[in-house]
């Protein structure tokens, strides 16, 4: 359509605003594709690893190369790397893998390190390969001279999962020459002027969205509700000096429904969680995941090994604090704590009544130092990830948001936050999350406490309406002090300007594979 002369001299100096503002937003959206997700055993009794979870993924398109190759990846804020297949890896499933690298086909790849890569997961499967460099381009905005890393073999896989994009700490990264660390896709956008901070915000809206989004060097009001309240990284458990993993201070946890509120933590509890978007679903303590999985009537599928509940769940949320009285409580509505389960030829699983059945969003961790809070807890999120001052901001997520946004750049500097309310929270040594720096599992981190044993029924029973006959007081309070509002209603232009970078975070329905 035409625009008027006027029209269009707002809109260009709205491109001009936003490319001033030095951020790139990606938006996102759906794709019921199916596959295999590699994580870890669900329960001491579980079937072998070759039977996996039915898990969705959040993935998200770019292009490498010149000309530009077109690659889909796991969006991991776990990991590093950014890792994709060579075209002689893997020779089965080309498409489910999200295309393959193909090196002789770009007239600017440069080798950095031959068989410098190498990556291991909890399941004894692998990749190893190349590091080089490449343009990235990212919905039209190239980044130039990015260190990737391409996986020419494959180690105990029968259908691998996709590639990955790692957005994690430099110092996480999966090189194997010791002191060679090199420089991610975000300092690279630093360094050519994309954003003004290595700091990205992420939206994945709510289970039946079709879209999310993720924003890099700012975050959008429009896209949570109440106040956006900021929290130290918590440090490592071995090493006080280092934060480079996205541990937070989790403080409480209640139930809540309309006529009961239920702790399920005392006053006492503070507890290192590692939020985590390459992992699907949320690794709580084994109590409290036994708690849980009795109230909502949970059972192990004999054939897949999966946590099942039927999809009716009751009204009510899961109520998570962090970081003290002042602390942000992401609230999860029940609803979402329930994915579509598939069995092992990616069919829908069904319950005895013929009626669909999900997959329970929570999981037992094999320990203090494996609290994981994977896509059930995140999609009720939003999460601002500020590497360089090692800070998380969070607030509940605003599901179901329309196109209208109103972004906030993030300024480099040690206040990026100045009238956001700061959160309480420091963990001792000794309840601080233990994160190996090589990205273990398909997505998470590296199991090294024995399971202990839990009692599920194999067989469906009913949920019942409350943990315990109690009506407790919710655990948490709401953000206080100065601080930025969601839900802002703010009418923008449309997206006509070539530096707002749009791309794509893709919601697989995964599904599992003989």
């Amino acid at each position: 359509m035409e625009y008027p002369s006027f029209l269009l001299a707002l809109l260009l100096l709205w491109c001009e605003l936003l490319a001033a503002a030095k951020v790139v937003p990606m938006s996102v959206r759906r794709n019921e594709r199916r596959f295999n997700k590699r994580k870890r055993d669900i329960v001491s009794t579980a079937v072998p690893l070759a039977n996996r979870q039915s898990l969705g993924l959040y993935e998200i398109n770019i292009t490498v190369g010149t000309p530009p190759q077109s690659m889909t990846l796991d969006l991991d804020t776990g990991s590093s790397d950014i890792w994709m297949y060579g075209p002689n890896a893997y020779s089965g499933c080309d498409a489910c893998l999200g295309n393959n690298y193909d090196k002789t086909k770009s007239s600017t790849y440069k080798l950095v390190t031959k068989d410098g890569f190498t990556i291991s997961y909890v399941d004894e499967t692998g990749a190893s390969g190349d590091y080089f460099t490449d343009i990235v381009g990212l919905g039209g905005v190239n980044i130039t001279k990015v260190t990737l890393a391409v996986a020419n073999e494959l180690e105990g896989w029968d259908i691998p999962s996709p590639s990955v994009m790692g957005i994690g700490f430099d110092s996480n990264e999966a090189i194997n020459e010791a002191g060679r660390l090199y420089k991610g896709i975000l300092g690279h956008m630093l360094d050519q002027k994309l954003i003004n901070s290595r700091a990205y915000s992420l939206w994945l809206d709510d289970l039946d969205a079709a879209s999310g989004t993720i924003l890099f060097g700012g975050y959008d009001t429009s896209k949570y509700v109440g106040n956006l309240t900021v929290l130290d990284i918590q440090p490592d458990a071995e090493n006080a000096n280092r934060k480079d993993v996205f541990n937070v201070a989790w403080t409480s946890l209640s139930v809540n429904n309309a006529s009961s509120s239920v702790n399920l933590t005392d006053a006492s509890f503070k507890q290192a969680a590692l939020l985590d978007s390459g992992t699907s679903l949320t690794y709580v303590p084994r109590d409290i995941f036994q708690k849980l999985a009795t109230a909502f009537g949970a059972y192990q599928n004999e054939t897949t090994g999966m946590v099942i509940v039927p999809c009716e769940t009751n009204k009510g949320t899961l109520d998570f604090g962090f970081g003290g009285s002042t602390a942000p409580v992401v609230s999860i509505p029940f609803s979402e704590l329930a994915p579509k389960a598939f069995d092992l030829d990616g069919r829908p699983l069904l319950l005895e009544s013929g009626k669909q059945a999900c997959e329970f969003g929570l999981l037992p961790s094999d320990g203090p130092d494996d609290i994981t809070f994977g896509d059930t807890f995140l999609r009720s999120a939003y999460v601002v990830y500020d590497l360089d001052n090692k800070l998380i901001a969070m607030a509940n997520s605003n599901f179901g948001a329309d196109a209208n946004t109103n972004t906030v750049e993030i300024q480099a500097g040690k206040n990026p936050f100045a009238d956001v309310a700061m959160g309480e929270g420091t963990l001792t040594s000794a309840t601080a999350a233990t994160v190996t720096a090589t990205r273990t599992g398909t997505h998470g981190v590296e199991q090294t406490a024995e399971s202990g044993a839990l009692s599920l029924p194999t067989s469906p029973g009913s949920m019942t309406s409350q943990i315990v006959s109690s009506t407790g007081n919710m655990a948490g309070s709401s953000s206080t002090g100065t601080a930025v509002s969601g839900k802002a209603a703010v009418a923008t232009a449309p997206l006509l300007c070539a530096g707002a970078v749009m791309a794509g975070v893709v919601v697989l329905g995964a599904s599992l594979g003989s």
